[in-house]
């Protein structure tokens, strides 16, 4: 029995690998409901009256800062820098496949021998790692920052309400 890693070892880590890509962007769509939800309740729930009160501006930005923050980590979860590190000569990333020609891919694949191939796979275990670590950071913070927005929007819809009641027994 040999100790050595095999190529098949390595199309099942990286296929483990991959199964993480899907987790983080659940994640990253559960944040963007809240968020839009949060956004869609407060303005149903505001009326132009409201922003005569220098509190309702106040916690109005201070929970679209947030939202804001929320909304570009998520933009960062779906859409990551894949520029940085990914080989373009590889045989295993997509980009480069795609960067050569049928012909070449298919002479290059044919001319590879087992260790290379299982070299190149192990790269690309390594290389999507690294890419879904950044992913859950993002959604990570992503969460937080809309955690820190949920305060200022309660603020926000309960100063609202509380104006459009005064507007009403009037």
């Amino acid at each position: 029995m040999s100790s050595q890693l095999t190529t098949s070892d390595a199309s099942s880590l990286l296929d483990r690998v991959l199964g993480f890509f899907t987790r983080a962007e659940s994640k990253a769509n559960a944040a963007l409901a809240v968020n839009l939800g949060m956004l869609g309740f407060a303005a149903v729930n505001t009326s132009w009256h409201a922003f005569a009160d220098p509190l309702v501006i106040i916690e109005g930005i201070l929970m679209l800062l947030f939202i804001g923050v929320s909304f570009w980590f998520i933009y960062w979860t779906f859409f990551p820098d894949l520029n940085s590190g990914s080989p373009v000569s590889s045989v295993v990333y997509f980009g480069g496949i795609a960067a050569h020609d049928r012909a070449e891919y298919v002479s290059r694949m044919s001319q590879m021998n087992v260790d290379e191939y299982t070299k190149e796979t192990f790269d690309q275990v390594w290389r999507n790692s690294e890419i879904i670590g950044k992913k859950f950071t993002y959604v990570k913070r992503a969460f937080w920052a809309t955690l820190a927005a949920i305060p200022f929007w309660a603020l926000y819809l309960l100063t609202v309400s509380a104006m459009a009641l005064q507007v009403i027994e009037k």
